[in-house]
């Protein structure tokens, strides 16, 4: 049963005000409604927006607004350069029994958190419950949409699924086209701190795996994450943050093979490492000018342990004809391909 459900968005440089009126207003109907849950007598709810050191008005609009309701919490904290860090600050703050981690250019549909409580409440046994997760580009076409690990076309034919966490954990090596987004309890959602070591652009990759092997059971539900790709994500941006995937592949290739998942997997996961390393080190090549000493050394010694550390023999295997020679040379050596791509241009 659920009481208590905190939502947490991390945002930089983006006033989600508006956002937040409308994760609000469903939240509020559960508040005054709570007969429209299955089995809650009573429901709180908490907002926090984690605001990431922004450089513009976003602050003062966000403390404006946390002055209308006690219930909306504006954490402001200093910007560390990697977004998982503002995770962290929510993660440390969340009260509620349930905490659901909300993008800040987002959105979901009128009824999915009641969706997800509802399947919680019904699911007891559940310490997760994902939405359907329908992904636009930027343009507003519709990328696809999944129900936890199936791609689905039509959304009325809508079943709930159930899955392991231990199994979800195995499907996510060598995917970052997935995204879950819903409800985890919180005793799992706290248990491993977004906090992690190193500052990576997609170090809560690394996290979010952690905390899916920790899950017992997720069901989905039939409320619906609509959840956008901009090309301006630190993620998506052309910088040598571009850099961080190749070390992001380093540790989680370490991670999966030490918990014995990595095996199964092992094509998709070093055909994406291999996709990864080449745009990585295009990007070098671009900003390669713009940085001298120290950066660039680090820069370079990144590319080449990334390139040492795929396994050659998985990752040739799946190429066919001229194309496997070509990928052949260029794997022969770090040398060959970082020198192929800066003469290529």
């Amino acid at each position: 049963m659920i009481n208590t459900l905190s939502i947490l968005i991390p945002t930089y440089n983006n006033v989600c005000v508006e956002l937040v009126k409308s994760l609000q207003a469903q939240a509020s109907l559960l508040y005054s409604s709570s007969d429209s849950l299955s089995s809650s007598s009573h429901f709180e709810y908490e907002i926090l927006v984690a605001d990431d050191g922004s450089t513009d008005e976003t602050l003062a609009h966000l403390k404006d607004y946390e002055k209308k309701d006690p219930r909306i919490i504006i954490i402001n904290k200093k910007n560390e350069g990697v977004a998982q860090y503002a995770k962290a600050a929510g993660q440390d703050t969340a009260s509620g029994d349930y905490i659901m981690l909300f993008d800040h250019d987002d959105q979901i549909s009128h009824d999915a958190i009641e969706n997800a409580i509802n399947a919680l409440s019904k699911n007891p046994d559940s310490d997760a419950v994902s939405m359907l997760v329908k992904t636009y580009y930027a343009d507003g076409r519709v990328r696809n949409t999944y129900n936890l690990f199936e791609k689905i076309s039509n959304l009325d034919n809508f079943k709930s699924v159930s899955i392991k966490g231990t199994d979800a954990y195995q499907l996510t090596v060598g995917r970052y086209d997935f995204h879950f987004r819903g409800l985890i309890s919180k005793d799992k959602f706290k248990a491993i701190s977004f906090r992690f070591p190193e500052k990576l652009v997609n170090g809560d990759e690394i996290i979010e795996r952690q905390i899916f092997k920790s899950l017992d059971k997720i069901i989905s539900c039939k409320g619906i994450y609509h959840h956008y790709i901009y090309d301006n994500s630190s993620a998506k941006s052309y910088n040598l943050k571009k850099t961080d995937f190749v070390k992001t592949d380093i540790i989680l290739r370490e991670i999966f093979k030490k918990d014995g998942v990595y095996e199964n997997r092992k094509e998709i996961f070093e055909f994406v490492a291999y996709k990864n390393l080449t745009s990585a080190i295009k990007v070098y090549h671009h900003y390669e000018k713009k940085i001298q000493g120290k950066e660039k050394d680090f820069y370079k010694r990144r590319l080449k342990e990334g390139f040492i550390k795929i396994e050659k023999k998985t990752l040739l295997k799946q190429y066919k004809g001229i194309s496997k020679w070509y990928n052949y040379i260029l794997c022969s050596s770090f040398f060959t391909i970082f020198w192929f791509y800066k003469i290529k241009g």
